[in-house]
């Protein structure tokens, strides 16, 4: 059991690292961060988006809001 355990903390660390690195060589060329934002994710993202949403009459931040505050209310009523 404790290989498992040292090989999990191993692997999240791994994980960890890794998206700092990126983050830190992401921070040296922003006008390449922003291009690709822009012109490829952005777009995609903002169409898949609008159409989920487009199906609800009503916000869907809002559902958020209340699922989170059920969520809360609910560890204060555990505890």
């Amino acid at each position: 059991m404790q290989v498992i355990t040292s090989k999990k903390l191993i692997i999240k660390s791994a994980i960890i690292l890794g998206i700092a690195l990126l983050v830190f060589l992401f921070g040296l060329f922003p006008e390449l961060v922003l291009s690709v934002y822009v012109k490829g994710f952005y777009p995609i993202t903002s169409s898949v988006l609008r159409w989920i949403s487009s199906l609800f009459p009503f916000a869907l931040g809002d559902i958020l809001y209340g699922l989170l505050i059920l969520y809360l209310l609910r560890l204060i009523v555990k505890f």
